[in-house]
């Protein structure tokens, strides 16, 4: 039987800084691809009502309910992720290393992708840590350069911000609140004193390189006990809140970002998380969310033949906008509909 293809493609309709549209005018008109893609969600049947924004879709797509009240808990998924082998018990916190820079009377926020932070320093600064606070039972590990995790023995009471949404910002209106936001406060500067004298960022200093001089937590939680009964055969994803996921669900992770969709035989329901044209967005970059969108519209060249050949029932594209799209064979049929450009489709950065 065929089956469902549920693509999670943040950044595809944007949110498109408003500075971009300009550019994008020009670019978009003269390439035919765009209007395959314009065509697609002009035909197809709307979904109201669906999670907006990257991780809560994620969260939705594998049926893992989050409180209005907690924080999203992409932390103990995303630990899963970058090391399935380690123990998954209790509440789990990003921690991740940030270089906060002062600028006039704030400090602002660079995330890793400012540090170039080596696996060896990321150990080193760990080891440091948890030399500090091992007696107040809270142990950091780096099982990626990039992508640290505090492992605490209770949840702490807080409500905190995602590091995306702060990176290049004053960090004074994001940080963490709740009962327990006073204590943690004292933490997270008794960790900046402690990476302002580490060795490690002495050597970054002198090479002309950022500091790592501080942390910043977010996205808290346990791992929910057991995944109902896994609601996709194949998962399609790097990212690691989506591998961590599947891991969790115990779906097979396939190669490749999109899966194949020319050939014989049904593909079965497969998710797909895709977040290249998001990161196009979040790097500033337009001819790289531009370059992730012409690759997806090529992908979609095959769609109408899978359809038409029963290698797929259906297709459901979510942006991660809150609003999702079902293509079909029914809605393939709807010819007669007009598209607007994609261009009228894309969501403004506010």
């Amino acid at each position: 039987m065929a089956g469902q293809l549920r693509l999670l493609i943040p950044g595809l309709l944007g949110p498109v800084p408003s500075e971009w549209f300009a550019g994008l005018e020009v670019e978009l008109a003269r390439r035919p691809a765009a209007a395959r893609l314009a065509r697609l969600l002009a035909r197809a049947d709307p979904i109201p009502g669906l999670a907006d924004g990257p991780a809560p879709a994620l969260l939705a797509a594998f049926g893992v309910a989050v409180a209005p009240d907690l924080d999203l808990p992409s932390a103990p998924f995303c630990r899963l992720a970058d090391d399935p082998d380690a123990p998954i018990g209790g509440y789990w916190l990003h921690a991740d290393p940030v270089h906060l820079h002062p600028d006039r009377d704030q400090l602002r926020l660079f995330d890793a992708r400012s540090l170039d932070l080596s696996a060896a320093e990321a150990s080193e600064l760990a080891a440091l840590f948890n030399d500090h606070f091992d007696a107040v039972g809270v142990r950091l590990s780096v099982p990626a350069p990039t992508r640290w995790y505090l492992r605490l023995g209770a949840a702490p009471g807080l409500r905190t911000t995602p590091l995306e949404t702060v990176v290049r910002r004053p960090v004074a209106p994001f940080l963490p609140r709740g009962e327990g936001a006073d204590h943690w406060a004292v933490l997270l500067n008794e960790a900046q004193m402690l990476f302002h004298g580490a060795e490690v960022n002495r050597r970054r200093e002198a090479a002309g390189r950022p500091s790592v001089n501080a942390i910043w937590p977010w996205g808290g939680g346990a791992l929910p006990v057991s995944a109902q009964t896994p609601p996709y055969d194949w998962v399609h994803a790097a990212a690691p809140l989506a591998v961590g996921l599947a891991r969790w669900a115990g779906i097979p992770i396939a190669d490749g970002p999109l899966p194949v969709l020319a050939g014989v035989g049904t593909l079965g329901d497969r998710l797909v998380y895709w977040d290249a044209p998001l990161q196009g967005l979040r790097d500033d970059d337009p001819a790289a969310w531009v370059a992730a969108v012409d690759r997806f519209e090529a992908w979609l060249a095959d769609l109408p033949g899978a359809i038409g050949r029963g290698r797929l029932a259906a297709l459901v594209l979510d942006p991660c906008l809150g609003r999702g799209y079902r293509v079909d064979r029914r809605t393939q049929r709807r010819l007669w509909r007009r598209a607007p450009p994609l261009l009228a489709r894309l969501v403004r950065s506010t």
